[in-house]
């Protein structure tokens, strides 16, 4: 509010005043140009959530361009705010800033700044399980096998996630088991445990190129029959060879020879055997006479 006096003064020196009074009022609120950069900060919860600014001096220092003016007296100026917090993952804060001048007159900015989990949990693959002996049953999955599971903002969930196909190099078997580490915020990692074992169930082959039956002629050189054997997991083998004889009736003489073989699995081979039959004679006859 002003007041003013007015003086008149006329040619004779005489005089006069009149009080006029004028009165100034701001009704225009502060001009805020420019915006403030929404922000995003790695992390779990909301005790990241940086200071709010209390000045226009800190207000405009923040991330962005934002610039505050008032017409009358901008060094008078109040900054306040308010939050508005929602979700979890990720978390949003809308901050609200209102800058009020010395008339009260106020405008508002607003400020995104988001708190959120990116980052995923870390663990170390299980050890393989080896089965012992042949065609085994692997356990059922358990994710306590899982044992080493970090994460930055908490302790992740560990699951199953399946049992691959299983792949084989000769007799051994391996199936990779998947298992997924998860945290709170839904970031995920899998690690796997190899699942090894030996699966056989084929009977091992013995094999000969002899024939059983009689020898031709007298007194023949008898030799043993050979025998191979291959089997799908142990290869080549060599049959455990037994044999019964010679035995005769007179000079009819015979000998058998019995193959056999049982692999690591207990897969036993069809038993091969050879039976020879000769006449053994080295005694001279005798002539006699009356």
């Amino acid at each position: 509010i002003y007041r003013l006096v007015l003086t008149v003064t006329d040619n004779n020196g005489c005089n006069g005043t009149a009080e006029v009074v004028v009165m100034v009022e701001d009704v225009k609120e502060p001009v805020i140009s420019g915006t403030l950069d929404n922000i995003t900060i790695e992390g779990c919860d909301i005790t990241l959530l940086p200071q709010a600014a209390t000045t226009v001096e800190e207000l405009e220092a923040l991330p962005g361009n934002i610039t505050i003016t008032d017409d009358c007296n901008a060094t008078n100026l109040v900054v306040s705010h308010s939050d508005n917090v929602t979700g979890n993952c990720p978390i949003v804060i809308v901050r609200t800033y209102t800058i009020t001048d010395a008339c009260a007159n106020h405008t508002n900015t607003t400020h995104t700044i988001t708190i959120d989990d990116t980052t995923p949990p870390a663990a170390s693959n299980p050890s393989d399980i080896v089965l012992t002996g042949c065609n085994g049953t692997f356990p059922a999955p358990d994710p306590l096998v899982v044992t080493d599971e970090t994460d930055n903002c908490g302790t992740p969930a560990v699951a199953w996630v399946s049992d691959g196909t299983p792949t084989m190099t000769g007799c051994i078997e391996t199936t990779i088991r998947t298992y997924s580490v998860t945290d709170a915020c839904g970031n995920s990692i899998n690690v796997s445990q190899n699942l090894i074992r030996t699966v056989d169930t084929e009977a091992p082959v013995i094999s000969t190129t002899a024939t059983s039956g009689p020898l031709s002629g007298c007194n023949p050189t008898v030799t043993a029959p050979t025998f191979t054997g291959l089997d799908n997991c142990d290869g080549v083998f060599d049959p455990v060879v037994t044999t019964a004889g010679p035995s005769n009736s007179g000079c009819a003489f015979t000998q058998t020879w019995n193959a056999n073989y049982t692999d690591a699995c207990g897969n036993s081979a069809t038993e091969v055997n050879i039976t020879y039959t000769w006449t053994q004679d080295t005694e001279a006859p005798v002539i006699s006479t009356t």
